[in-house]
């Protein structure tokens, strides 16, 4: 249904025409089902008027009216977008809504940059080992960290018939199909059962929040677990650290570890049922490590680089950071652990 109120003049067979079409209904057949027009033409100086009902015959007529009419439909649906192609690996875009994203700034960044699959679902332990070689990480280290996420988490589904306890020969089979769990069966994420259409095991980003396992309380940018959001980029905390660095244009080593000394004795305060052991200390001074030598020249990383990583999540390529040239190995960022442990000076 439209309404229409026009004044058309248009040659017909050299004719002069005029017509008034002061309103139509019209249907999806664009047949004009009824319409009130006036009309009269001029031709040698004389003047005669034409019925209506003779006028809607004219194909001339006819031709003008579709147009408009398909003008008007046309300016009432807009056309439909292209579809979006898919982002390129390594190309930054921030998550979306429904991506999921855990507590790690690393692991996020790699999502956000397509090196891990942006919605953060059904992720296989050689994405993770393929996006930790995007930054540096030798092949051996990613894997290193990886396999042992890929695990069961132990206290997955209590009380369901997946987590009953094994008997010893169960649990000897377990090892022998798993042997990660030897050592770090208690970083394992994966919920009984996970897996993918194939059979392979998969994760899922938000499954990084699981507290005590690879989280912990204490982290340089997000709510220890009992504060209600330990997943969350706490944008206070972010500021604080970059507030930390004693020149205001770099972090240093010993820029870090005293915030993270600050920040045990703060959440000793703040979080009555706070868990800092020296499990969660291990993983917190291996991140710092991670981080300047991910990002820096192992003792210290540009301030703008840091606020692109904990603010955007984002590799800071646009302010010149470069993947290093050669691999950080375990031995490595063991070595430079230690060196933020022994700034910290806490002992357990």
């Amino acid at each position: 249904m439209g309404i229409l109120r026009r004044r058309f003049l248009r040659p017909l067979g050299g004719v002069r025409v005029e017509f008034q079409l002061s309103w139509y209904t019209y249907k999806p057949t664009r047949e004009l089902t009824h319409a009130r027009t006036e009309m009269s033409y001029m031709k040698g100086g004389g003047c005669q008027e034409i019925h209506p009902r003779s006028l809607f015959m004219h194909p001339a007529l006819t031709t003008i009216v579709r147009v408009n009419l398909l003008r008007h439909a046309s300016m009432s649906s807009p056309t439909p977008a292209p579809p979006s192609e898919p982002l390129e690996r390594g190309k930054y875009a921030r998550s979306g809504p429904d991506d999921l994203r855990g507590p790690c700034p690393m692991i996020n960044c790699l999502a956000n940059h397509g090196y891990l699959p942006r919605d953060g679902r059904n992720v296989h332990v050689s994405d993770f080992t393929s996006a930790l070689n995007e930054v540096g990480l030798s092949f051996a280290l990613g894997a290193l960290l990886s396999n042992p996420i890929f695990l069961e988490h132990k206290e997955a589904g209590q009380g369901s018939p997946e987590t009953e306890p094994r008997s010893f020969l169960g649990h000897l089979w377990y090892l022998a199909c798993n042997p990660w769990a030897i050592a770090f069966g208690e970083f394992g994420m994966r919920r009984p059962g996970q897996v993918d259409s194939k059979g392979e095991r998969v994760l899922n980003l938000d499954q990084f929040s699981l507290h005590n396992v690879v989280e912990h309380d204490v982290s340089l940018s997000r709510l220890d677990y009992g504060q209600g959001d330990n997943h969350s980029i706490q944008k206070e905390l972010v500021e604080g650290l970059l507030a930390s660095s004693s020149d205001a244009k770099t972090l240093t080593m010993e820029d870090l570890a005293a915030l993270r000394g600050r920040r045990i004795e703060k959440q000793k305060e703040d979080n009555p049922n706070l868990i800092y052991e020296s499990k969660q200390h291990d993983l917190a001074c291996s991140e710092i490590a991670l981080l300047l030598k991910v990002l820096g020249d192992g003792d210290q990383v540009h301030s703008d680089y840091a606020r692109a990583f904990f603010h955007e999540e984002r590799l800071p390529i646009a302010e010149g950071w470069k993947k290093r040239a050669t691999s950080i190995g375990l031995l490595e960022l063991k070595q430079t652990a230690d060196k933020v442990k022994k700034l910290i000076g806490l002992t357990f």
